[in-house]
């Protein structure tokens, strides 16, 4: 991982990014890629590297910092080693996600987008998605064990 501080995305994921356009119909839709690949790089997005983004895919700085700022698995700010997502969703929180976002949150000794001291870990809400449900059943399963 690149240190954050500088900001500034090495020249490797600036030609990846550069060469993600091609893949889709529409130009923008490589945006989210893009600040996936600069967020690998830099551990989290800095203003720096989400202008980059819009510079090198020929994008309104202001359309890549909306997308990073409405997607929860982009992250603004340094998050710790670990990150647990736990869906809490309606269908989920019938099935006692609270239960199972209690248990982590004890169980790892922080709270709601919290990091440790050390900053090792990281338990993050997020709602939703086929992804997040794994996680909420692969919990599950570890809190009953």
């Amino acid at each position: 991982m690149k240190s954050p501080d500088k900001g500034a995305l090495s020249a490797h994921v600036l030609d990846e990014i550069k060469e993600l356009p091609a893949k889709y119909p529409q130009p923008r839709s490589a945006v989210m890629p893009a600040l996936d690949l600069a967020q690998e790089e830099l551990g989290h997005l800095t203003p720096a590297a989400m202008s980059e983004v819009a510079a090198t895919l020929q994008l309104d700085p202001g359309y890549v910092e909306g997308v990073a700022t409405f997607y929860s698995l982009f992250h603004l700010e340094p998050v710790g080693k670990h990150r647990f997502y736990v869906c809490t969703n309606l269908s989920c929180a019938l099935r006692g996600a609270s239960e199972i976002v209690d248990h982590v949150k004890k169980s790892i000794g922080v709270g709601s987008r919290s990091r440790s001291e050390s900053g090792a870990r990281t338990r993050c809400r997020r709602t939703g998605s086929s992804a997040s449900k794994r996680s909420s059943a692969s919990a599950l399963a570890s809190s009953r064990r």
